[in-house]
């Protein structure tokens, strides 16, 4: 919320809208949370808000990051920075880990279907999974896509990156 507010003044409905489509929350914003949220930042004196007359109704409050808003935002990106060097140093040794070990486990879910030539068939439910568990029962809720594997060099080549990004910092 304050990196919204600080990019420019956002109205509550402009906040929860940019939050979703940065993939910060999943589903929708709960309004009242959204709403407690700023309100507890205007007490802290991290936001301001203005009221501005609206054509559809009642007036409208504009949020707007104030100076103690930059600061905490900015202890807030040492922190994440720090944090990120620690995570790249993590990922690194996990991702050495695995390129030296002899077996990568794999987790499949239960039930997997093959057809007679043991090939694996897909789950009928689209839910980018390799299984059929739960295809057979229409209301049952499709799993979680797979993310996609990625080799040792792209995650290397990853983790590279972020540590000179952090660097130049």
């Amino acid at each position: 919320m304050l990196v919204a507010c600080a990019e420019a003044p956002r109205y509550g409905y402009e906040i929860a809208a940019w939050l979703a489509a940065e993939g910060l929350v999943t589903g929708t914003v709960s309004p009242g949370r959204l709403y407690e949220t700023l309100a507890a930042l205007d007490r802290a004196g991290a936001v301001a808000a203005t009221s501005e007359p609206s054509d559809k109704g009642p007036s409208r409050r504009r949020y707007h990051l104030t100076e103690t808003g930059k600061q905490r935002l900015h202890a807030w990106v040492v922190s994440l920075e720090r944090s990120g060097v620690v995570l790249a140093r993590l990922l690194a040794r996990a991702t050495a880990f695995e390129a030296n070990s002899d077996e990568t486990p794999v987790a499949e879910p239960a039930g997997i279907d093959q057809h007679e030539g043991g090939e694996i068939m897909p789950c009928q439910c689209n839910c980018g999974s390799r299984h059929a568990a739960h295809a057979e029962t229409p209301d049952a809720a499709p799993a979680a896509p797979a993310v996609p594997a990625r080799s040792v060099e792209e995650r290397l080549d990853t983790i590279e990156s972020l540590l000179e990004t952090l660097a130049t910092r």
